[in-house]
């Protein structure tokens, strides 16, 4: 596995390092009943999928424009889009297996994001503006866990070695958007390799180390990594 590097506004890129040489997870989605659902009867609901489209390559929502006191967050945006009062949307969470949001604003303004509110709401099935369209899913409420808990899983398939903003080990497919993106330093791993420092000389291999994980595993309903070893940095 090649070295771990920096988060450099793109969690695309950082996974792109960390996963070198690592035999990525089958994809899969959580369970066969907790794709998005679409109620049948307009209801209250607190987990939406929000599928935006540009109606222009060329031109953007005004996001991410202005200085740090007065930038315009994504999430920020979206809620006004939808109508709903000021800071209902608490969190984006975006499926890792589709195209990183970070990679440019064409892709970021076709991306699909969770969207967590704060309170149950009903949404209308379709919103738009003069930049985007949004199609608009409520999702049922057991993708919850997996929205709020990086490493929640229930079956082994849940699972993949990935980086989550600054740590690498066992994760699940769903990752926070981070809004605005922000660098954190040298790579590291889950708390419980605290004791472990990437890039640290170690005596016996003669070199600077990381650790290399065989695997992944869904035990207690935790992404785990099932064994590691320590492996000369390439």
């Amino acid at each position: 596995m090649g070295a771990i590097g920096f988060f450099v506004y793109s969690q695309g890129y950082l996974n792109s390092i960390l996963k070198k040489g690592v035999t990525p997870t089958p994809f899969s989605t959580p369970s066969a009943n907790l794709n998005p659902v679409i109620s049948p009867t307009p209801s209250a609901a607190k987990i939406y999928l929000l599928k935006l489209k540009l109606k222009s390559d060329s031109v953007f929502p005004p996001v991410g424009v202005g200085q740090q006191k007065d930038f315009v967050k994504l999430a920020e945006y979206l809620n006004n889009l939808l109508k709903l009062p000021e800071k209902s949307i608490s969190q984006l969470i975006y499926d890792s297996r589709e195209s990183s949001p970070y990679s440019s604003n064409g892709v970021l303004f076709n991306s699909s994001f969770y969207a967590i509110l704060n309170m149950p709401t009903v949404l209308n099935p379709t919103a738009e503006d003069q930049y985007l369209s949004l199609n608009i899913e409520a999702v049922d409420a057991a993708m919850f866990p997996y929205l709020v808990k990086t490493d929640y899983c229930e079956k082994d398939a849940d699972c993949s070695l990935s980086a989550d903003i600054c740590k690498y080990g066992a994760f699940n497919y769903y990752k926070k958007y981070v809004d605005p993106p922000w660098g954190c330093g040298p790579g590291g791993y889950k708390d419980k390799y605290s004791w472990f420092k990437w890039g640290e000389h170690d005596d016996q291999l003669n070199c600077e180390v990381e650790l290399k994980f065989d695997g992944v595993k869904c035990a207690n309903n935790e992404c785990t990594e099932t064994a590691f070893q320590k492996v000369c940095v390439q």
